[in-house]
């Protein structure tokens, strides 16, 4: 790239005129002083001296000369110098402005397959619906600022009223799984930093087994067939407050930090076998209509007290857990299911160290 040519300011007449008087004037004046003092020399000596002093006053031109062009030449290399920092400083301009373009086209391009792809997840046709489905999971693929938001599109999608039909099952666990894949840890694919919210949504055998999540809602959210998180890590925040599990609930080997599940249904097994609580685990109102697999003792963190389980079925609960029967026979119905449910409390007569 060739520097471009700054346009020198031209130099006044009286510079140029009193430059050639200084290099004139300064030959002379050497020579002519040498000249007077070699004329009291004898000869030949004398003839030596001028001419030595000839000699003398031209080189002294010339070196002034040489000066002053030098002069000159720092001038024109300040004027390049210049004119590079007016290029480089162009060059960034255009290169932002290139960039602002190039991300203005990306977002507009973006919007517009958010766009389609909402209007194909509205579409009344399965197959439209999938396709949006996998073009917005391309697009969290290819633009990793957008995962997050293309998950909640899919959260969205899955919080939507459930109308049976074989057709929209399909779509519904093409969905979870989508998500599943993203989140499962041991995969290229994998999206970190993700905030779940599946609360309300009906989930059918969901599973998020082996994944990383780093917040989970799932308040009041129903769970239908087998709900599987076993070996799943959520570091932040879990909430399944008022969730519903239709099936098989599978929490064996998970990590939930703060977790909550007060107020839910488990109406088939339930394992926590292994299951980690970094802090507090609540199951306040929580109603077990089987007896769940804990690890015995029950870790530190869990609190079952008042969690809802049948009379008699203390046996079948962790060391130093019992079933205590309601203190009214009004309090040991739970409207659609059978028997009499007291709460769970901690043993007092297990002697502890």
């Amino acid at each position: 790239m060739t520097a471009p040519r700054v346009p020198l300011t031209p130099l006044p007449w009286w510079w140029v005129a009193v430059s050639a008087a200084v290099v004139v004037l300064a030959g002379l004046g050497i020579g002519s002083w040498l000249w007077r003092a070699a004329g009291g020399l004898p000869e030949p000596e004398a003839t030596k001296a001028q001419i030595e002093a000839i000699r003398t006053g031209l080189t002294t031109s010339a070196g002034v000369g040489a000066a002053l062009a030098l002069l000159l030449a720092v001038r024109r290399q300040r004027a390049t110098e210049i004119g590079l920092g007016l290029q480089n400083t162009d060059l960034v301009q255009k290169e932002q402005v290139a960039a602002d373009v190039r991300h203005d086209a990306a977002e507009k391009r973006i919007t517009e397959l958010y766009t389609k792809a909402a209007d194909q997840l509205g579409s009344d046709k399965a197959p439209v619906r999938l396709a949006g489905l996998y073009a917005l999971e391309r697009l969290g693929e290819g633009n990793p600022d957008h995962r997050q938001t293309v998950v909640n599109l899919f959260c969205a999608y899955l919080r939507m009223p459930y109308e049976s039909g074989e057709e929209e099952r399909q779509v519904r666990l093409t969905a979870q799984r989508i998500l599943a894949w993203h989140l499962l840890r041991a995969t290229a694919q994998f999206w970190p930093d993700i905030t779940l919210d599946l609360s309300g949504a009906v989930l059918l055998d969901f599973t998020l087994s082996q994944c990383v999540v780093d917040i989970v809602h799932f308040r009041d959210t129903e769970f239908r067939g087998v709900a599987d998180f076993s070996g799943t890590e959520v570091p932040l925040f879990s909430d399944f407050s008022g969730a519903k599990f239709t099936g098989r609930a599978e929490f064996g080997d998970v990590t939930l930090a703060r977790a909550l599940f007060d107020e839910a249904r488990f109406l088939g097994p339930v394992h926590f076998d292994y299951a980690k609580f970094p802090a507090v685990a609540s199951f306040l109102g929580a109603v077990f209509t089987v007896p769940a697999l804990f690890d015995a003792p029950v870790p530190g963190q869990v609190d079952l007290n008042l969690a809802r389980a049948r009379v008699g079925t203390d046996e079948h609960w962790p060391e130093g857990w019992i079933v205590q029967p309601p203190p009214r026979e009004v309090e040991g119905r739970i409207e659609g299911l059978p028997g009499t449910w007291g709460y769970l409390t901690r043993n007092p007569d297990r002697h502890t160290e």
